[in-house]
């Protein structure tokens, strides 16, 4: 089988394909919510990575994902397509089923609130910049 395109109309693809099953997964555990393994048999099996580096890039990936799902569906596609996945405005475009320049409007206004989000939860100045610990003594 040859396989005809370039990369960013096959990531779109495949994009495509990635959010039909994510709209899926979300019907299917508004009819059915619940966990699929019981908790007991997960705490027998080893981790294979190293558990805290691990546990660090979830809880920062948990917080993005959570901070992006507060933005309107629209923006928060535009931003997972554009910046998380890497895709140009046109393939986002065809994935969502509108035109490059609406995704582009959408990711920009997703973006300037997501901006917003992290000035309102640090402060205008940041965590810490008021207190310098680096002064002399």
């Amino acid at each position: 089988m040859a396989v005809r395109g370039d990369s960013d109309g096959f990531r779109g693809w495949a994009a495509t394909i990635a959010r039909h099953r994510a709209l899926d997964h979300l019907r299917r555990q508004r009819r059915r919510p619940g966990p699929s393994v019981p908790i007991e048999q997960l705490t027998d099996r080893p981790g294979d990575d190293d558990t805290a580096g691990s546990a660090l890039e979830a809880m920062s990936t948990d917080m993005a994902l959570a901070l992006i799902a507060r933005l309107p569906r629209d923006q928060a596609e535009a931003v997972l397509l554009r910046v998380v996945m890497g895709l140009d405005s046109q393939t986002a475009g065809r994935v969502l089923g509108k035109r490059a320049g609406a995704v582009r409007t959408a990711s920009y206004r997703g973006l300037r609130k997501l901006a917003k989000f992290l000035e309102r939860s640090e402060g205008v100045t940041g965590p810490d910049r008021d207190h310098d610990t680096a002064t002399p003594t």
